[in-house]
């Protein structure tokens, strides 16, 4: 088992890895940034300076960070992982355990995770993103409340935008969420449909709870003793 500081730092998820700061990114395929490489538990995992063209300085730029690089699913889908936001640790481990909670299933599309949601009576599949600070659901039913913010957000090759934010209660597994949900501009919102996946859940749900992910048994827990979290943006 290998242990890692692990920080919430204007709304992203970080890990401090040999005393600098990655980003925890769900969402990417790919691990890129400004070292050459990374040890976990013994193995040596070489880092691209950038993905597709994007490079670690204008993930700063964009986000008001000062990290040294994205950890994306290349690396995370390699081992079991507790992230405990609470304790602010990252454990990482080589062999899978038994923990006392929900199993939740994750099916992947091109390595990033997808979970299934349950919200407004249905279900749903959404991409599990532990980069992006928000839900987001392009369902008409979630623009048709009435809004109760705006939130300025960006994505990597396409740039900043900004969405109104609306009430979204959704459940993943036994877990019940209230929390809120943006709009994807459509130019984002497209690929996810082609791909079957109607939505985004954001780092929201590992802020209260250490989450035990492990993407090598297809599958995540929540380790919480309340099936019910209270969440917002910013805390």
């Amino acid at each position: 088992m290998e242990q890692h500081k692990l920080t919430l730092e204007h709304g992203h998820i970080l890990a401090y890895v040999d005393n600098t700061p990655w980003i925890i990114d769900t969402g990417s395929p790919i691990s890129f940034g400004d070292r050459p490489a990374l040890n976990f538990l013994g193995r040596q995992y070489s880092i691209p300076q950038t993905n597709n063209g994007l490079g670690i300085s204008q993930i700063n730029h964009l986000a008001g960070l000062s990290v040294t690089g994205l950890l994306g699913m290349d690396i995370l889908s390699q081992h079991h992982s507790v992230f405990d936001l609470p304790s602010n640790t990252w454990q990482i481990h080589q062999e899978g355990f038994q923990v006392p909670a929900t199993n939740i299933p994750l099916s992947f599309i091109m390595g990033i995770p997808v979970v299934t949601v349950e919200a407004q009576g249905q279900t749903w599949q959404f991409f599990l993103d532990t980069g992006s600070q928000i839900h987001y659901w392009n369902d008409t039913r979630l623009a048709s409340q009435p809004a109760i913010g705006l939130f300025d957000d960006f994505y990597p090759g396409f740039g900043p935008f900004s969405t109104h934010l609306y009430p979204f209660s959704f459940a993943v597994g036994k877990h019940n969420f209230e929390n809120q949900a943006g709009v994807l501009p459509q130019l984002l919102a497209m690929p996810l449909k082609m791909a079957g996946v109607e939505g985004v859940i954001g780092n929201s749900i590992f802020l209260h709870d250490p989450v035990y992910f492990s993407p090598i048994h297809s599958s995540m827990s929540i380790l919480s003793e309340q099936s019910t979290r209270m969440t917002q943006i910013g805390i």
